[in-house]
């Protein structure tokens, strides 16, 4: 007897096969890797802050997508990056790598901070003390004026050099790329292992997670300080790109805006965010060039893309 064939579905096979999310995240990457070639330096530019937000909002998503906590300071870490990128080539060196560098270890200490002050705490207690913490680091800014340069920042930042050679705007996208690539492997790479189920131990129940002798502080103090090493490492790329650093770069509105980006983008995965800053990031440049109130569009937009986007039952979106 012989065995029943399959039958195939005509309707399928005119369909193209769905582009899963780092299918999707790879193809972005791949037209990425062209677009300095035949696009014009404007454009150009704008791909360069598109990927600093992508790297800084799957930062984010570290914190809120797999260790549970919202954090509403989270510009603190960005911001604060940018601030020592932009002070060290200012004052000590027009290194990239220096700069870089100011940038993430800055970015990490204050992510220990945070998470050594607000680290015992939870849910909208936790979210309160983030925005508080990032209250005051904008203060410092706006007032710590011999150091930060007061309201009106850090201005006229040079273009850095790699190897005594000035880079100009497309080596900063390839930097900026590079970071992206590397952040977005790093962290899948990460959360896979061993790390990535303790730190959903600790996302899912900390109670239980503090029974099994896991160090749940620690935990959450280790992937704040991460989470702020990218920041501030997404940061300083940004200082360089922009050639400058204002305080409204700490501020608590951008921290929301990071906040949008990952929510709409899914925080449950490590590519949800940094589409989410893709798409928030153009669709924002598109706005801002029809309308002259774009933010109240772009705020309605996003909250019928939140509304209408399938939740799993954790209450997050799916990736």
């Amino acid at each position: 007897m012989k065995p029943a064939m399959a039958m195939r579905d005509p309707a399928a096979a005119g369909r193209m096969p769905a582009l899963t999310g780092p299918a999707l995240v790879a193809a972005v990457l791949l037209a990425g890797a062209a677009a300095p070639l035949v696009l014009p330096p404007f454009t150009i530019h704008l791909l360069a802050l598109v990927l600093c937000y992508g790297t800084w909002a799957m930062s984010f998503g570290l914190v809120m997508g797999q260790l549970g906590l919202t954090s509403f300071g989270h510009a603190a870490l960005f911001g604060g990056g940018a601030y020592a990128a932009a002070w060290v080539a200012l004052n000590l060196s027009d290194s990239l790598a220096g700069g870089l560098a100011a940038g993430g270890l800055f970015g990490a200490a204050m992510g220990a901070v945070m998470g050594l002050v607000l680290g015992r705490l939870s849910g909208v207690a936790f979210s309160i003390g983030s925005l508080a913490f990032g209250g005051m680091v904008t203060q410092v800014a706006n007032s710590w004026a011999e150091v930060t340069g007061g309201s009106d920042g850090l201005v006229g930042l040079p273009f850095p050099r790699l190897f005594g050679r000035e880079l100009g705007d497309r080596a900063l996208y390839a930097a900026a790329a590079a970071l992206a690539v590397l952040t977005w492997v790093g962290l899948r790479a990460l959360l896979r292992r061993r790390a990535g189920l303790v730190v959903h131990a600790v996302r899912d129940d900390p109670l239980r997670a503090a029974s099994s002798g896991i160090a749940v502080h620690a935990v959450r103090v280790a992937t704040l300080a991460g989470s702020g090493l990218l920041a501030g490492l997404a940061g300083g790329v940004s200082a360089f790109v922009v050639g400058s650093v204002a305080p409204s770069a700490l501020d608590w509105s951008a921290s929301g805006s990071v906040l949008v980006m990952a929510v709409v983008g899914g925080v449950s995965s490590v590519t949800g965010p940094f589409l989410g800053a893709v798409g928030y990031t153009l669709f924002e440049q598109a706005l801002s060039q029809v309308l002259p109130n774009y933010r109240l569009v772009l705020g309605l937009a996003f909250i019928a893309a939140v509304l209408l986007s399938p939740v799993d039952r954790r209450g997050r979106r799916d990736a």
